[in-house]
Order: structure tokens, then sequence, then C-alpha cells
């Protein structure tokens, strides 16, 4: 309806136009006027018109259907200008409902759920920026119709505090918020942020209580020289670790020419269904350990700070892989928590490699290298890390890490959210329905 009203707009538009352009005075008016004022020009007297009725009517004409023709075409512009905006204002209202809203909120929590529950490598976090925006921008009927808080700083603000409650971290929501969401903080909208963020901290507390995601990482006493050489190692690998995982995650979203994208297209149920089988067998071969979000064995290797009994590579190596075909068989697979998980694990791989004393550091370091790498967003990387493991005492080398992981992931892939976003609204413009499916 409002496309057909903005045709409708455009089209009249055009018409009003044409009519303009039909009241310009013919060629022969034009020159002859135009000939009578450049003679009174060069001659320097003021103008004067020919004596004849006759030239006197042909001027007078001309004047006043130039003007008339000015108006129309002026009115025509309006009138452009009107409709380009309705069919803005539609754009925006119906491709917003169509990526967050109410109904999808529920729905990705129902595919969430269903997803950790068959096992599948995927987390829980990067759906709650989602559902959280819906919940947020469906909260706006309630709203005063003379408010001035707009449907955007409703996303911003629903985003960050999916995020910070699902992590238990309020000042990595925010950091989300201004690094990857809206990129500029405005006055009115950080109040509006603060605010959602301090209501889902206190929920969330009430709910699992306010104890740090990973207990606390050990890093008193560092030897910073022992530690340069096996943290510059872990950034290293975790940028191109986390700029691979995001490259590929891409190229399973678009779809390569391939047999195997291909098949998904054409059967995507079977499809989904070899990709479950393989995560089921990664799941058989590492005894559950590199299924789920994976912050049980995360949380047991920071317990534990050393590499006693480990495989090393292998965790790793499985964890990534369960956590891309899991994204590939096109569930809802949030990458925040798997990251994490397969970072931690990286770090304690460098720690056994090297014969690191410092596991618990380089776990850390891990898990902010990768996260950076994948999501190419290291303050945000660096401030969850930091609240989720209590790791105040690294800071600097946290952030050395996130950044220099983010800068070598940059050179492997494009940023993950920034490019889906683009693929996402660039496929619902030209879908024929423009939204009919909606994405999950």
């Amino acid at each position: 309806l409002a496309s057909a009203r903005s045709f409708s707009w455009r089209a009249l538009s055009s018409v009003i136009a044409a009519f303009a352009d039909s009241m310009l005075p013919c060629k022969t008016d034009s020159s002859r006027f135009a000939a009578v004022t450049s003679a009174n020009a060069d001659s320097n007297s003021p103008l004067v018109l020919p004596s004849d009725s006759v030239s006197v009517r042909r001027a007078a004409s001309f004047a006043l259907a130039s003007a008339r023709s000015f108006s129309w075409r002026a009115l025509s512009f309006v009138i452009a200008a009107f409709a380009a905006s309705r069919s803005a204002v539609s754009f925006s209202t119906s491709s917003r409902s169509a990526f967050a809203s109410l109904r999808l909120s529920a729905l990705k929590i129902a595919d969430v759920s269903a997803s950790l529950l068959a096992g599948l490598s995927v987390g829980r976090q990067g759906p709650s920026v989602q559902i959280g925006a819906g919940v947020m921008l469906a909260a706006r009927r309630w709203l005063s119709p003379n408010s001035d808080i707009s449907a955007r700083e409703l996303l911003v603000a629903g985003g960050a505090v999916g995020l910070a409650a699902a992590f238990n971290t309020p000042l990595g929501g925010i950091v989300f918020a201004i690094e990857e969401l809206s990129r500029k903080l405005q006055d009115r909208s950080s109040g509006l942020m603060l605010a959602a963020i301090v209501v889902g901290g206190l929920v969330s507390v009430s709910a699992f209580g306010n104890l740090s995601y990973f207990g606390r990482v050990k890093a008193d006493n560092l030897s910073w020289w022992t530690l340069i050489g096996p943290a510059l190692v872990v950034a290293v690998l975790a940028g191109l670790l986390g700029g691979l995982m995001s490259r590929l995650l891409l190229a399973s979203f678009t779809g390569l020419p391939d047999r195997f994208c291909a098949y998904r297209r054409k059967r995507p149920v079977l499809f989904a269904a070899f990709c479950g089988f393989v995560v089921a067998l990664i799941a058989v071969v590492t005894d559950g350990e590199a299924v789920g979000i994976g912050h049980h064995h995360t949380h047991a290797l920071l317990a534990a700070a050393s590499t006693e009994g480990q495989t090393p590579f292998v965790f790793t190596g499985l964890k990534f892989l369960a956590s891309w075909i899991s994204s590939w068989a096109g569930v809802p697979a949030g990458m925040f928590g798997p990251s994490l998980s397969i970072g931690a694990g990286l770090g304690a791989d460098v720690a056994w490699l090297f014969g690191s004393p410092h596991t618990a550091a380089l776990i850390a370091l891990g898990m902010c290298g990768f996260l950076a790498g994948v999501t190419q967003a290291p303050i945000t990387a660096m401030i969850i890390v930091m609240e989720m493991t209590d790791g105040h005492s690294m800071v600097l080398s946290l952030i050395t890490c996130a950044l220099l992981a983010s800068a070598i992931s940059r050179m492997v892939s494009r940023p993950l959210y920034a490019t889906m976003a683009e693929l996402m609204t660039r496929s619902w413009r030209e879908s024929p329905s423009q939204g009919a499916s909606h994405p999950g």
C-alpha cells in the first residue's frame, strides 16, 4: 500500500512536470524576446519593447507563460520530494520489522534453545543482540506519541542490553553498541542505552548472580619478558584463525559455486542433517567437549592453569570445525561463545608448545585475540574478556593482543557483521516480496 501511494505521488509529479513543459513559450517567441533584450543591452538604454501591439503581446505572453511553467515545475518538484520521503519512511519501517521484531525474538529464542539442545556448537550471546533489539523496538508502541526517541536508538539500546545481559558484562554491552552497532554516541541515545543496560543487568544478576563468567585469571606475578614471545604467537594465530573463521562464515552465508553449496540450496534440510551428523561425530570424539557453547571446557582450563593431560591442537581444531559446520547448517548460531572457547584452547596450545608457566594469562589472551579476530571489534573483545575473567591487571596486554589480532584479521577477511548486514539488506531489497521470508 505504501509503495502504491508513493508511485501515485510520483506519477502525479510526472504529469505536472509534463504540463509545465507544455506551457513553455514556443521557440520563435523566446528567440524574438531574446533579440529585443539583446538589442537594448547593446544600446546601453533602458529596456524598450517594440511599439507595435503584436510584439508587445508576444513579449507579455512569453513572460506570463514562463512564470506559469516555473510555478508548475516547482509544484512537481515538491510532490516528487514528498513521494521520495514517503518511500524512504516506508522502506525504513518495513525493513526494520523484517530484521527485528517481537515475533522474530520469540522465534530466535526457540531456535537457539533447540540448537543448543541438539548439541550444535553455537552460542546464545550473538542472538541475544537481535532478541534485545526486537524487544526494545516492540516496546516503542508504549511510548508517548510526542517522544523523540527514534527506532534506531531503541535498536542500539536493545542490542547493547542483550549482549550485556548474556555475558553479565555491562561495560562490554556499552562498548559493543558504540563500536559495532552505532559507531557514534549521542547524549540522548547514551542515556537510553545506560538505563536499559542497568535494568537488564539487574534482571540478569537477580537470575544468575553477580559472578565473573570464568572466575578470575591469576596474573599477579607475571614475568612479561617470558610472556611476550608466546603472547605474540597467540595474537598472530588468533588473528589468522579468526579471519579465516570470518571468511568461512561469509562464504557460507553467501554461497559459493561448488557442489556443497549447490546441494545446500537444493536440499537444505538434508544438508542440515548431514552437518548435524558431522557435529555428532565430533562430539563423540571429544567426549562432548567441542559442542555446545564450550564454557565448561574454558572454565576448566582457567581453573587448572596448566596443560597437563591435554592433547594439544585437537580441541581447538575440532571446536573450530564444529562451530563453522553448525553455522553452515543454517541454524541461528552465535559466534561470541564459541569464539571464546576456541581462543581459550588456542592459548592453552601455545602455552603447551612453549612450556610457559603463564597458562591462564595465555588462555585469556587467546580468548581476547580470537574474538577480536572474528568480530574485528578489538575494544569490545578486550572489555568482554576483562569483565568475564576479572582480568583487570591484564588490560594493557589484552588490548595489545586484540588490536594486533584484529589488524591481522582484516588482511584475511572483511568485517563479519558489517558485511553480513550489507548482504542481508541487499537481498531484502532485491527479493520480489521484499522480506516475505524473514531472516533467521
